[in-house]
C-alpha cells in the first residue's frame, strides 16, 4: 500500500504566460531531479523532446519569458470536514526513478518564515526545508524520468531551498535549485537535485503522486491518517528547541492533510475519511 504525505501550506499565487512564437518551444516529458543545471548549449543523453506543452489556458501571466510557468493555485484543494470547508495547499510528488528518496511533498502555505515547505521521505527520517518560489527566465534543464531516460525540459518556476531554525541540513540541499515544471500529460512535475549522487549531471523528476488503489476501508484510512500523526508527533518529539517545535507543522494538521489528500484520491469514500479522522484527531 503506497504511503501518501501532505501538509497545509500557504497559497501562492503564481502566474504564467501565454506561448509566444518567438520563445523555443517545451521539450516534452517532464520528469527528473538532478543537483546541475543543464544550459542548452550542453548535450544530453537524449535528443530534446516536446515536453511542457502547456495549453494557454492553464497559463495567464501577461510576462511572455514565464511561458512554462507553474500556476500554483493548483496546489489549493478543500476538504469537508464536520460540515466545514477546510483549505489545504499541498502537491505529494513520487520519484520517476528508484534509488532516490521515494516521496517528497510541497506546501505552499507552510508554517514558517518563508511561508512555504518541502518534506522530503528518506524512509526512516522525514526531512523539512523552508522554501521560496517564484518565476525566474526560461531555462533549460536535463532531467532523469522513468526508465531512466534523460531528456531537456524548459522552465520558469523555480524553488529555493532555504536554511531550517537551527541551521540543520542534512541532505546538503540548503541553497540548491528545484524546478516545477508541466509534463507532456500536463500534470505537474517536480526536477530536484540526485539526492544520493552528488556527481549526477541531470536532475532528477518527481510525477504527481497517483492515487492508492488498494485502500477502500475505514479502518485503512484510520491507519493511514494514525500514521501521518505519530510521524509528525516524532518529528516534533525530536525537536530539543521549543521554539522550534513551534515554527513547524503540528501532527493535528499533519493528519488532516493526510485526510484531504485520501479524500482528493477518492472522493466517494469522503464519509469514511472524515468518520476515520475524526477518530484520529479524538486521540483514539
Amino acid at each position: 500500500m503506497k504511503k501518501t504525505y501532505l501538509w497545509i501550506i500557504p497559497l501562492l499565487a503564481l502566474s504564467a504566460c501565454t506561448k509566444n512564437n518567438t520563445e523555443p518551444k517545451a521539450s516534452p516529458s517532464g520528469s527528473a531531479p538532478s543537483v546541475k543545471v543543464v544550459q542548452s548549449s550542453e548535450s544530453v543523453s537524449l535528443q530534446p523532446q516536446t515536453e511542457n506543452k502547456v495549453e494557454s489556458s492553464s497559463i495567464t501571466t501577461a510576462d511572455e519569458s514565464f511561458k512554462y510557468a507553474v500556476n500554483l493555485d493548483e496546489f489549493e484543494h478543500e476538504l469537508v470536514l464536520n460540515g466545514s470547508v477546510v483549505k489545504t495547499y499541498n502537491k505529494a510528488f513520487i520519484a520517476a526513478i528508484t534509488g532516490v528518496p521515494t516521496h517528497i511533498n510541497i506546501n505552499t502555505k507552510d508554517l514558517n518564515p518563508f511561508g512555504m515547505g518541502i518534506y522530503i521521505d528518506s524512509g526512516d527520517v522525514m526531512n523539512f526545508y523552508p522554501i521560496s518560489i517564484k518565476n525566474v527566465p526560461t531555462k533549460e534543464i536535463s532531467v532523469i524520468g522513468e526508465d531512466n531516460n534523460t531528456r531537456k525540459v524548459y522552465v520558469n518556476t523555480e524553488i529555493t531551498v532555504q536554511k531550517t531554525h537551527d541551521d540543520r541540513d542534512d541532505l546538503q540541499i540548503v541553497g540548491e535549485k528545484f524546478y516545477l515544471f508541466y509534463n507532456k500529460n500536463g500534470t505537474i512535475s517536480l526536477a530536484t537535485k540526485h539526492l544520493t549522487d552528488s556527481n549526477a549531471d541531470a536532475m532528477v523528476e518527481y510525477i504527481l503522486a497517483e492515487p492508492q488503489e488498494d485502500v477502500s476501508h475505514e479502518n485503512k484510512y484510520y491507519e493511514l491518517i494514525k500514521a501521518a500523526w505519530q510521524k509528525q508527533q516524532a518529528y516534533i518529539d525530536s525537536l530539543e528547541d521549543a521554539t522550534a517545535k513551534e515554527s513547524v507543522q503540528t501532527a493535528h494538521a499533519a493528519a488532516i492533510a493526510e485526510a484531504t489528500q485520501l479524500t482528493i484520491d477518492y472522493p466517494k469514500d469522503e464519509a469514511l475519511i472524515n468518520a476515520a479522522l475524526e477518530s484520529v484527531l479524538a486521540g483514539e
